[in-house]
C-alpha cells in the first residue's frame, strides 16, 4: 500500500492559517451502499468496501499533501482505522453519536491543547479525484474572504464536501446530511470553491463515479479500479 507523507511533519506556509483537518470515513459494510456498480460492472459488497476505502485513502492523501495542517480520520470501522494508522494517519474512533456530533467531537479532540491551530476543516472522505491544490485553493479562498464559517457545495449544490471554521468553536456548528448545503447557508456559512470541480465531486452513485473518473482518479482508486475492470471490456 502506498506510504503517505504526513502533512503534520511539514511546516505550514509562512503567514498561512494553521488548520486541523478532520476526515469522516464510514468504512466497512455500511460504506457507499448506493455505489452498486462502476462503468457497467456490478460490485459485490466486498468490492464496494475496497473501493470506498481507496477513495478515502486518496482523499486523505490530498489533504495531507496540501500542507495545510495535520489530518485526523474519524471512523467506527476497525479495519479502516487499522489501515489509516498503518499509513501514519491519526485516527479517532466514532462513538456512535451521529455524523455531526462525531465530526465535532473529532475536531475538538484533534485541536485540544494546540495553541497554533487557528481553524478546523471537515473534509468528506469520498473525493477520489481530489488533489492537494484543491484543498489549498479552497482554504486560501476562505482566508481571503475572511470568512469565519465557510463551506464547499457538492456538484449538485445540495450537499457539502468541505466545511471550514476559523477560529475553532465548541460545539462546532455542522449540518452534514441530506440538503446540507442549504442548512450550512442558513447557519451563516459562506459558499466557496465554485470552480474547484474535483473538490465538489463526491462519489455516492455510479454517476458520481463517472464524473470522478473523467476528472482523474487518485492512485489508490486507480489501482482498485484496475483490479476490478482489468478483464472487462467497455
Amino acid at each position: 500500500m502506498m506510504l503517505l507523507v504526513s502533512a503534520s511533519e511539514r511546516a505550514p506556509h509562512p503567514g498561512s492559517t494553521r488548520w486541523r483537518i478532520v476526515v469522516p470515513v464510514r468504512g466497512g459494510p455500511v460504506a457507499k451502499t448506493r455505489l452498486t456498480r462502476i462503468e457497467g460492472r456490478e460490485l459485490s459488497p466486498s468490492e464496494r468496501v475496497e473501493l470506498a476505502l481507496a477513495m478515502a485513502l486518496d482523499t486523505v492523501a490530498a489533504a495531507r499533501d496540501s500542507g495545510c495542517g495535520p489530518v485526523t480520520v474519524r471512523t467506527a470501522d476497525p479495519r479502516t482505522a487499522t489501515v489509516f494508522r498503518q499509513e501514519g494517519v491519526a485516527v479517532s474512533m466514532d462513538g456512535g453519536g451521529g455524523l455531526n456530533t462525531e465530526i465535532a467531537a473529532a475536531a475538538t479532540e484533534s485541536a485540544a491543547g494546540d495553541g497554533i491551530t487557528s481553524g478546523v476543516v471537515v473534509l468528506l472522505g469520498d473525493l477520489p479525484a481530489l488533489r492537494a491544490d484543491d484543498v489549498r485553493d479552497a482554504l486560501a479562498e476562505v482566508v481571503s474572504l475572511e470568512a469565519s464559517h465557510a463551506y464547499v457545495p457538492d456538484r449538485e449544490g445540495t450537499g457539502t464536501t468541505l466545511v471550514a471554521v476559523c477560529p475553532p468553536e465548541t460545539p462546532l456548528p455542522l449540518a452534514f446530511g441530506p440538503g446540507s448545503a442549504h442548512r450550512h447557508s442558513e447557519l451563516g456559512f459562506v459558499a466557496v470553491g465554485a470552480a474547484l470541480t474535483r473538490l465538489r465531486c463526491d462519489v455516492d452513485t455510479p454517476d458520481g463515479w463517472e464524473r470522478a473518473l473523467a476528472l482523474g482518479l487518485g492512485p489508490a482508486s486507480t489501482r482498485v479500479r484496475a483490479a476490478l475492470l482489468g478483464p472487462v471490456r467497455r
